[in-house]
């Protein structure tokens, strides 16, 4: 029954209604409790649900609630009242899509500028693992600002049961279990892509299709597909193409008609593969129609061009040609990765020949376990081994003239920089101890790479110098001369060099630590020195692995720390985006050929259990990372941070490992460092984005994650104060990681250290803080004072203050991260005992101790894989 107004939804207050339709009604509604107006979508009325689906159903939403995106429309919250399941959304105003373009469709331009947002969108959610499933253009609201926003976000996946009704082409059909079940369908008949209709298994390239028709409809008024009937309707989706949008609307362009077509072929491989794919192509459509009007204003007078001779004709000809073919013409998708190598061992650091038809590398795959370099043909099955001995060789960087790759040696007595032939044989030594190492805490812990970059005349080599403050130097491989091109503020470093094709300029990463890194630009003259100061490209403080640029010398590809490739564009505006290739570090890129390669790194950190006595080896496991654990006040439950989502998220989980719940779908680069309040009502974190890394807070119970108002900096590590008012945190906000505490009700943040801190975790009592320092144990006073140290080096952040002491897993190996054990310091006695030796683990990030004190979690290596994976057609 229709609510009136003045009606109750718990602490909703029911305003007017706002409309209706297959998936139930909506109406204005005021929250009472924060005084905002909202929407209300009450799910239209169902058979009896069971216990299980609505807790299913209460999980889903809270899944899509966690989509932040300024073009997806917030959902707050999702309830039940009288049998009633209902979700609170933000309130938009404007008009649909629907009603925007109404029979006669939008101008061009219009429409391109709404679809490039909504595109992003759903990237966004795709990411997230979340498709939308019943895109149309009835579920795209444009606010009174021009901004469009998508609604009704994984509703088609989170309905009860209907049964399809053949009254309508465009009634939503619905299923009686996810979509994503095979045999079952659900969306809406005029906009469902061929496989949904079939009721197959669904992925992104489903949306793709519900994109192009929703596309395809706001630039000719007419829908896609339709029939008489919602059977007929089926039919056409399945069996037939619609007209061409130019032959509908004459003025789709045909780049913008091709991007239409392509996403919707019925064949879900000849479609484009990812949402950002769509939304690159959009971008160039946008900035290609754009250029050509300012380009006409500037056109010589027709007369004009008749005296251009026969030559320039046929020149001008042919380069039409070729840009035709390659706009309008079926270019080859970018093929799915294929493994170079697949050895026991690891392979890193790849580069191509000149020509792209080899690849040179570094594995330590022998008996001694050391690092050689290798050169391989594509699609050959052998290598060539180009170095032995036993020292480690790292970085091949293959000349552009093809007569050397040149490598880093380096030992414990140190580092040199030689050159080798592609073919083997006797080795060239450039120098000792003239590049920086990086020591790499991933891929492979306690392996210095130097990441060398040649000019393209072949004359010089650029690497990040070392015994000085960190800047790029070149060096001549034939007089070891050298210059300096770069100079980074103190305590930062300029790595990961790469010559653009034209050698011109020259891309590299000025880093902070491990995982603070941006991406900057320096402008060169013919002769390599510098035009002027580097340009920033990026702000992100994300942790960098390897830097490259496309072969036309447009865009910027580079690892990230989340183990992922990222692009954007160095000379024209544009966004970050994300390449479809999971666990990838280390890209380089042919120049004469369209391939990429990357390093596949799949290093699976599981948490551990002991009791103090016996080790139980990864009750809480995945076959990807997870890290962080921290246990509930009661003890009942831990919050973790895994990416056996595809991204990094935070979960909660019972005490044992069992029914993990994810609390978080923000995507990016890392949610992670998730600690408990008090209460338990609370969990804190850290997002790392597109921007600097930012602290967030999320219902222990599910919700929409918010944003704690600290801004400025590098943010991470949080925690909360005994009392639960304050979040302690470690931010760069001054130069270097210090540690800083927040109101959790809100307020400026307030500097607790002033030497550096990082880490922060209060005592029991609430009076001091620890906090470590050049991994070091340390405790300040909240109120100010002198810091102490304890002398104690615990492993990353491995420790966990109790009322009387705090446990710790302190090292035990010479090699970073490598080797430890559980020890308790005593407050009272300022002395330490032995709780249990852990052996000759890697440990990763998280140490937690249950409140009673019998179980300890730790997050360590179960294994690891480097293999070197290839894409075609990379473009």
């Amino acid at each position: 029954m229709p609510l009136t107004a003045g009606a109750r939804l718990g602490p909703y207050e029911i305003l007017a209604p706002l409309g209706a339709g297959g998936m139930g009604e909506v109406y204005r509604a005021r929250d009472t409790r924060l005084g905002r107006e909202v929407a209300i979508k009450i799910l239209a009325s169902r058979h009896e649900v069971t216990r299980e689906r609505r807790e299913r159903f209460l999980q889903e939403a809270r899944s899509a609630s966690a989509l932040n995106h300024p073009n997806i429309v917030v959902l707050h919250d999702v309830g039940s009242e009288d049998g009633n399941d209902f979700l609170v959304m933000e309130l938009v105003r404007g008009k649909t899509l629907e009603q925007l373009h109404g029979n006669r469709g939008l101008a061009v331009r219009e429409a391109v500028k709404y679809a490039i947002p909504i595109a992003d969108a759903l990237a966004c959610a795709h990411t997230a693992g979340i498709l939308h499933r019943d895109l149309k253009p009835s579920n795209i609201m444009v606010t009174d600002d021009g901004v469009p926003k998508i609604l009704d976000f994984g509703l088609a996946k989170l309905t009860e049961p209907n049964p399809i009704s053949e009254d309508s082409a465009t009634r939503t059909v619905q299923a009686a279990s996810p979509i994503s079940e095979e045999g079952k369908i659900a969306g809406t008949a005029a906009y469902m892509s061929p496989e949904q209709a079939e009721g197959k298994k669904l992925d992104a390239r489903s949306d793709i299709f519900s994109f192009g028709t929703v596309l395809y409809e706001m630039l000719t008024g007419r829908r896609a597909f339709h029939g008489d009937s919602t059977a007929s309707t089926l039919a056409s989706v399945l069996r037939q193409d619609p007209p061409p949008p130019s032959e509908v609307c004459p003025e789709v362009p045909r780049d913008l008609e091709r991007i239409i077509q392509r996403c919707m072929r019925k064949d879900p491989n000849r479609r484009f593969h990812t949402m950002q794919d769509v939304k690159v192509e959009l971008d160039e459509v946008r900035e290609e129609s754009e250029s050509g009007a300012a380009a006409a204003q500037l056109q010589p007078p027709r007369h004009r061009a008749w005296m251009y001779g026969g030559a320039g004709t046929v020149i001008v000809v042919l380069a039409l040609a070729a840009w035709y073919w390659r706009r309008t013409g079926e270019l080859p998708p970018p093929s799915q990765p294929i493994p170079i190598t697949a050895y026991e061992g690891d392979e890193l650091w790849p580069d191509f020949s000149p020509d792209g038809n080899q690849v040179a590398f570094s594995w330590n795959g022998g008996p001694d376990g050391k690092f050689h370099l290798f050169a391989k043909l594509v699609g050959a099955a052998n290598h060539l081994q180009l170095t032995t001995g036993d020292q480690d060789d790292t970085f091949p960087a293959w000349s552009p003239d093809g007569r050397w790759i040149a490598f880093q040696r380096s030992d414990a007595a140190g580092s040199h920089t030689l050159l080798v032939s592609p073919l083997g044989g006797p080795e060239r030594k450039v120098g000792d101890e003239i590049c920086a190492a990086r020591l790499a805490a991933m891929p492979v812990p306690n392996v210095a790479s130097f990441h060398l970059a040649w000019s393209n005349d072949s004359q010089w080599l650029a690497c990040s110098e070392a015994g000085s403050d960190g800047g790029l130097i070149l060096i001549s491989p034939v007089t070891g001369a050298k210059r300096r091109i770069t100079s980074p503020p103190a305590s930062q470093r300029d790595e990961f060099p790469a010559f653009s094709p034209d050698g011109n300029n020259l891309l590299f990463a000025r880093t902070a630590s491990l995982f603070d890194s941006d991406l900057f630009l320096l402008d060169l003259s013919p002769d390599l020195s510098p035009r002027g100061p580097p340009r920033r490209l990026t702000n992100n403080h994300v942790g960098m692995s390897g830097i490259a640029w496309t072969s036309d010398g447009r865009d910027a590809i580079w690892g990230t720390a989340n183990v992922a490739l990222s692009r954007m564009p160095v000379f024209r505006s544009g966004s970050i985006q994300t390449l479809p290739f999971d666990h990838a570090i280390y890209p380089a890129l042919a120049r004469r050929q369209n391939r990429l390669v990357y390093t596949r790194w799949i290093r699976d950190y599981d948490i551990w259990r002991t009791d103090g006595h016996t080790v139980e080896r990864h009750p809480i496991s995945s076959t990807e990372l997870d890290a962080f654990p921290h246990f509930s006040p009661d003890g009942k439950k831990i919050v973790l941070s895994s990416m056996r989502s595809g991204s990094q998220e935070i979960w909660v989980a019972k005490s044992d490992g069992n029914e993990p719940v994810p609390l978080t779908t923000l995507g990016g680069n890392n949610n992670d460092f998730p600690r408990w309040s008090p209460d338990g009502r609370w969990i804190v974190f850290r997002h790392l984005a597109a921007g600097s890394g930012s602290i967030w807070t999320v219902d222990a119970n599910g919700g929409t994650p918010q944003r704690l108002n600290v801004s400025g900096g590098e943010n991470g590590a949080p925690s909360f104060s005994h009392d639960g008012k304050w979040v302690y945190f470690r931010s760069t906000r001054t130069g270097r990681p210090e540690v800083f505490r927040s109101p959790f009700a809100g307020g400026a943040p307030l500097q607790v250290t002033r030497n550096g801190g990082d880490y922060p975790e209060e005592s029991a009592d609430g009076k001091t803080v620890f906090y470590l320092r050049n991994q070091q144990l340390y405790q300040i006073p909240v109120a100010g004072g002198e810091e102490r140290s304890f002398g104690l080096k615990p492993i990353q952040d491995d420790f966990e203050v109790m009322p009387d002491g705090l446990y710790y897993i302190a090292q035990t190996h010479d090699s970073r991260f490598r080797g430890g054990e559980i020890r308790f310091y005593d407050f009272a006695t300022v002395g330490e005992r032995l709780v249990q030796a852990l052996g000759d683990l890697t440990f990763m990030f998280g140490f937690t101790v249950s409140p009673d004190r019998k179980t300890f979690l730790y997050s360590a290596e179960k294994g690891t894989t480097n293999d070197l994976m290839l894409v075609e057609n990379f473009r």
